[in-house]
């Protein structure tokens, strides 16, 4: 479903990094609600938050689970295993979390990160 609506061109290019490419395709295809500004949120977590730490992918999809299975605040709810889970499935399938090793291993001029996008919508699939 995500991962359909991505490899169709829905955010592709828009300009948005990676964390805004899986919030914004999100809010869409899954009809999240959420305004232009709400969306800005995830504009400081590309780049692995700018130093190569966290897939910024990573923390969209992240983003994108809290807003599915927490009603009010995170402690009150199986947002952890569920986000643990997750990720234990995507580094499983990418060998790491960290944006560093990710676009050294993934990363080339001609699609970018767009296979890393890609494989973490996969596994996001599975959770909404």
């Amino acid at each position: 479903m995500l991962s359909e609506e991505y490899r169709k061109g829905l955010v592709l290019d828009k300009g948005y990094n990676c964390a805004e490419k899986v919030l914004n395709l999100s809010n869409e295809v899954l009809d999240l609600g959420l305004s232009d500004q709400a969306l800005k949120v995830a504009g400081g977590f590309g780049g692995g938050m700018g130093i190569g730490h966290i897939c910024g992918a990573l923390v969209g999809a992240v983003m994108v689970l809290s807003l599915r299975h927490v009603e009010t605040v995170g402690n009150q709810s199986d947002i952890k295993s569920i986000e643990k889970e997750f990720l234990k499935k995507v580094e499983e399938k990418l060998g790491s979390l960290m944006c560093r090793d990710l676009l050294k291993q993934y990363h080339t001029p001609e699609r970018k990160c767009e296979f890393i996008i890609e494989s973490v919508l996969e596994k996001l699939d599975e959770y909404v």
